[in-house]
């Protein structure tokens, strides 16, 4: 089978940028087979950052081989480990397994989560099991063995989560190699700023890594037009860092710029894009407004992430939805939804807020309770419009794993702290509620139900 688009382009990053790479960090997973140990799940880091040399972390009981390996490796030894990567196994100086049918392998290049502020290219080497592959596992026995060793941990779940495989407490079932190549720049966020239309950028390179193959882009706003977008890579003064780094800084005047969009590059490959938000300005007005009150967002955050009680949670998130650019209405009572949302273009959204994972269900019935209401309200005076219903959460969406399929059977949005973070991280560039209610809306037409009742 020939690779596709991204698997190619994953090793054309490789090959562009393998000079840099100092050190390999890998964590696995084996088990025993007969007399062998046969691969289940590996992470692998590529690295052009040098660490301090630690001897290997190894967890070997009867039948299980955890451990986590980070090792120096020779652009020679490195195009050798790749090689053995793609044919299904780990091989290196203290070790060396495959997976249990190397022959059955299919490789597949994901989309990172942290895309696309922070790129950092990815591959998977996936391994179809053999069926009677784990039967001989023994859990409990490996259990008991793990706490009773001269390095304890609290059975499998401890084990795997000491080595960031999850606490799941159990073996994964799909067998994977999963390698991530660490840009050779990058932006040094902390020494980066935007204050009244003045731009401090710092950036670290590793030696190899010549100038002129990086490249800096600018995209300036409030005006994003052509001529606010420009390439100031070449205005970099490079200086030696240590550990095999150079710095290059950068200070330029902007025009009238609220915010600076910076991309960068190497070899054409993206490492970083990163937008600069200038704190005496902003594109969003309420959030200058709000800033007035609030400088740092400290309450508004507060109240959304580590509230005391409900109510808190009920006044941050109105808060936080009038900032995106809705109409918000926290109401008195008791008998009425915690916040009535109504976008730009008018439409509307009841949410509930709860600061439980056990109370799901009594929220949705409120919410399903209160859409039919204000939907048959509105229908006798001849408004005819869709009412989202929200469930806002805040706590992390792991924890709410069970209720998803309940929740989209009963239509109604789930958001959780991972919504409400990034929620926060956009103010300044708030998204078009108006699309993402309408996206939100299609999803759910898609579903084996239909929507609101309605016949399809």
């Amino acid at each position: 089978m020939l690779p596709t688009v991204q698997i190619q382009h994953f090793w054309q990053i490789f090959e562009s940028w393998k000079y840099s790479y100092v050190h390999v960090n890998v964590a696995f997973i084996a088990v025993r087979e007969l007399d062998s140990w046969k691969l289940l799940s590996s992470k692998v880091e590529l690295s052009p950052y040098e660490f301090v040399d630690f001897p290997p972390e190894l967890i070997k009981t009867s039948q299980l081989f955890v451990g986590q390996i980070l090792e120096r490796l020779t652009t020679e030894e490195l195009t050798d480990f790749m090689a053995s990567l793609q044919l299904g196994g780990i091989k290196l100086k203290h070790t060396s397994i495959f997976f249990p049918d190397p022959q059955n392998l299919s490789t597949y290049a994901p989309v990172g989560r942290d895309e696309p502020n922070h790129f950092t290219p990815q591959l998977e080497v996936r391994c179809e099991p053999k069926s009677v592959f784990l039967q001989e596992f023994e859990l409990a026995r490996t259990n008991a063995e793990l706490r009773c060793g001269d390095v304890p941990f609290d059975g499998l779940g401890d084990l795997l989560s000491f080595f960031g495989f999850g606490s799941a407490g159990s073996l994964p079932q799909e067998l994977k190699i999963s390698v991530k190549l660490h840009p050779p720049a990058d932006l040094q966020i902390e020494h980066c700023s935007l204050s009244q239309n003045k731009l401090k950028l710092r950036i670290k390179r590793r030696t190899p890594i010549l100038p002129e193959r990086l490249s800096v882009g600018l995209r300036q706003f409030p005006k994003p037009s052509f001529d606010r977008r420009s390439q100031i890579g070449e205005r970099i003064v490079w200086g030696s860092g240590d550990g095999g780094f150079d710095l290059g800084t950068l200070e330029m005047d902007l025009k009238d710029c609220a915010t600076a969009e910076i991309m960068l590059s190497v070899d054409g490959h993206s490492a970083r894009r990163w937008f600069l938000f200038d704190p005496h300005k902003s594109l969003n007005p309420r959030l200058t407004d709000y800033r007035f009150f609030d400088p740092h967002l400290t309450h508004l955050k507060k109240s959304l992430t580590f509230p005391k009680d409900a109510r808190q949670l009920e006044v941050g998130t109105a808060a936080l939805m009038h900032l995106l650019g809705a109409s918000s209405l926290n109401p008195p009572g008791s008998d009425t939804p915690d916040v009535i949302v109504e976008t730009p273009r008018k439409q509307i959204a009841l949410i509930e807020c709860t600061v439980r994972v056990d109370n799901v269900r009594e929220k949705t019935g409120k919410l399903v309770g209160r859409r039919e209401g204000l939907m048959a309200t509105e229908s006798k005076y001849g408004i005819n419009r869709e009412i989202m219903c929200i469930l806002l959460v805040n706590q992390p969406v792991a924890s709410l794993v069970n209720e998803r399929s309940f929740l989209s059977e009963h239509r109604v949005v789930l958001l959780t702290l991972e919504d409400i973070t990034a929620a926060l991280e956009n103010l300044e560039l708030p998204p078009d509620l108006d699309d993402l209610f309408h996206w939100k809306f299609d999803e759910m037409r898609t579903m084996q139900f239909p929507l609101f009742g309605a016949s399809e």
